[in-house]
Formats: C-alpha cells, sequence, structure tokens
C-alpha cells in the first residue's frame, strides 16, 4: 500500500493497514513518552519515545520536539484493530530498510504487550540506560516500551579505557547499534548492543520522509 493509497483508506474510514506501511498524522498529545495522533476521524496512531530517532540530543528534547497539530510521519510497527490503533516508528530512526519487515508477520492484530518485533540486525536504534551492571556486567538499555538490550562492557569503547563504564549513568539516552538478536528455549528475546562510535559512524540510508 503506498502512502496515497494509505491517505486515502484512512480519510474514507477504511482499517486496512498492515506493519511497514508508511502513514502520516496529525499530534493532538503530546506525553512525556508517547505522541498520539489522529490519522482520520476514527483511527489514531502514537509513537514512543525511544522509536522517534537514534540521536540522544533528540530523544532528550523529545516533547520539545512535537506541537498540536504538526503533522508526523512514521512507518506502521504494530496494529490494533479492535482499538484502531496503530504504533509508529520515525522514518529517520533506523539505518535498516525494513520494507520486507510485513513478510514474516501473518497476524496483524496484535496488542502492545505483544508489539511485532520491528528491531532488526544491524539497526541504529535509540536506548535509555535502565541499570548499570556491576563488575564488568556492562549495561541494560531500554529499547522500548517492554523491551531491553545487553551491552556488554566490551562493546561500551573503541580503545580501552580503565573504566569504560564511568561515563554513564542511568536514565541517560544512548545510540545503539544492533549486534544480534536471538531466542532463548523459553522463547524470551535477547538483543546484543554496541556502544561503539565505530560502529555508530554510518551515515543512514533511510531516506527522509518526515517531521
Amino acid at each position: 500500500m503506498d502512502y496515497y493509497s494509505g491517505s486515502m483508506k484512512a480519510l474514507s474510514g477504511e482499517f486496512n493497514f498492515s506493519v511497514g506501511n508508511t502513514v502520516r498524522g496529525y499530534v493532538t498529545k503530546v506525553e512525556n513518552e508517547w505522541v498520539w495522533l489522529t490519522v482520520s476521524q476514527n483511527i489514531r496512531a502514537h509513537l514512543y519515545i525511544l522509536d522517534s530517532s537514534c540521536e540522544p540530543s533528540e530523544l532528550q528534547e523529545f516533547q520539545k520536539s512535537y506541537s498540536i497539530g504538526q503533522p508526523v510521519e512514521g512507518r506502521i510497527i504494530s496494529v490494533h484493530k479492535e482499538k484502531r490503533l496503530l504504533r509508529l516508528k520515525s522514518c529517520l530512526s533506523s539505518l535498516v530498510d525494513h520494507d520486507s519487515l510485513s513478510e514474516g508477520i501473518q497476524e496483524n492484530n496484535v496488542s502492545d504487550a505483544n508489539v511485532a518485533e520491528h528491531i532488526m540486525q544491524g539497526d541504529i536504534i535509540g536506548g535509555r540506560i535502565k541499570k548499570i551492571l556491576p563488575g564488568v556486567g556492562g549495561l541494560l538499555v531500554q529499547i522500548g516500551p517492554h523491551r531491553y538490550g545487553r551491552v556488554h562492557y566490551t562493546e561500551l569503547m573503541d580503545t580501552w579505557v580503565s573504566h569504560p563504564l564511568s561515563g554513564y549513568e542511568e536514565g541517560q539516552f544512548v545510540k545503539c547499534k544492533v549486534l544480534e538478536i536471538s531466542r532463548s528455549s523459553d522463547g524470551l528475546l535477547h538483543v546484543d548492543l554496541s556502544l561503539r562510535s565505530s560502529l555508530l559512524s554510518i551515515q543512514s540510508t533511510v531516506p527522509s520522509g518526515s517531521m
């Protein structure tokens, strides 16, 4: 579904959206961690702070970046048909082209608690330090409303320093690269991240589309 077709469906009230589509809405409410949008009279969307950008400075200014009535474009990462609600990710917040994002997703009537997994290996994403792990444990980093990743102690710096954790604090926004995504035997998702600047220096190839 292209942008024009999606806009026409939204205006007509038809709910036929899929993960991976791009839509535009207008800001109706700005909260601490969410921006709420109206796509049409009966279709809403929301954008989580960590899905709005991968740049710490922009995440820090999240609330100041949006105003009521502002047009915002994003890529759909979750669809809730019953609530007629879309969850979006900023088109500028990832390196990897996710045009094929919806190929492996068969059901798009998902709840917020079971949002479709849209983060992929190689992505550059925004995160927020949840916990500094003791010793040489590294960092636990929040990368979604209910999702966390781990930064190994050796993935904090490019060069050797005696105390690589000394420059970080809980609540700090960071720019991360997704190194690997795996599932344990009990189904838990594990995301390995890196904060090494050499891995974060590649410029995004995702076309600018909004904001």
